[in-house]
């Protein structure tokens, strides 16, 4: 049986054992990020390093239910902008529904979450354009009143514009973060991702028929071709987090991929993002 949001709202509200606590914010970011290789160049190939500037802005709209647990629902807009290479300019468009409830009482209880995600994604190269849909599940578990550890899956669906950007994966993942100080925590996680993989560049011909999926891609230069396969990749995620106030942190992430295929065509990535985080 399928549920609406509206249904589950529904229901969570007449079921409620006491008064429903409901609170509005707006949750913004803006981020400064640089990476190694755009295009998904396979090793030995030409990479597109850049930078890029991403703006995000959503109100959330949450409701608690005190043991029953908290439901929160959060309209956004992202915009991506590039310093080299404006065709990968984008906004995205999403709606996120997120529930939470705790599998007992007291700090140490488990935390169960589930998401979903639908958004539209609008690029400067139209062959990127589609829609897009992205469910989680997640515990997480307080080890310490400071140290906290969550396992987590998800499942991501892309229908671009182009079959090559057509993307389905599945990604598991270990996380944990660390609470230092007042100010300060440091986190970090380990994924593992599976499915489909896109890259644009100057594939060997006897490559071409064994693809999923070709087109033409001039977004990095005249007379390139983006390509989908299925691939595996591992990921790897460490950062800290900085509160400056009650409204405003400062975060700074690292993230590296590295990606394996049957066509010979993995490659590997790095990104680093500086973002100023607002919640009010």
């Amino acid at each position: 049986m399928r549920l609406r949001p509206a249904l589950l709202l529904s229901l969570l509200l007449a079921t409620a054992p006491g008064p429903v606590l409901a609170e509005l914010r707006l949750n913004t970011e803006l981020t400064l990020g640089s990476d190694s290789n755009l295009n998904n160049g396979r090793r030995g190939a030409v990479d597109r390093a850049g930078g890029f500037f991403a703006g995000r802005a959503g109100l959330e709209q949450s409701w608690d239910f005190g043991r029953r647990g908290s439901l929160s629902l959060q309209p956004g807009l992202e915009l991506e902008a590039h310093q080299d290479y404006q065709s990968l300019d984008q906004a995205r468009a999403a709606l996120q529904l997120r529930y939470a409830v705790r599998g007992g009482r007291g700090f140490y209880a488990p935390l169960l979450g589930l998401s979903a995600d639908v958004g539209w994604q609008d690029h400067a190269a139209a062959l990127r354009d589609g829609a897009d849909l992205r469910l989680g599940l997640s515990l997480r578990e307080a080890l310490t009143t400071r140290i906290a550890v969550q396992l987590h899956g998800s499942f991501a669906w892309r229908d671009a514009d182009q079959a090559a950007f057509d993307i389905a994966t599945r990604t598991y993942a270990l996380e944990a973060d660390w609470k230092t100080s007042e100010r300060w925590t440091i986190y970090g996680g380990l994924r593992r991702q599976l499915g489909d993989f896109t890259s644009t560049g100057r594939p060997a011909p006897e490559l071409i028929p064994l693809f999923d999926a070709v087109a033409p891609d001039d977004s990095f230069a005249p007379g390139e071709l983006a390509f989908r396969r299925a691939g595996d990749a591992w990921i790897a995620e460490l950062g800290g987090n900085y509160r400056l106030d009650a409204h405003w942190a400062l975060d700074l992430q690292g993230l590296g991929i590295r990606t394996d295929s049957r066509f010979g065509t993995e490659y590997e990535r790095l990104q680093t993002r500086l973002s100023l985080l607002g919640r009010f």
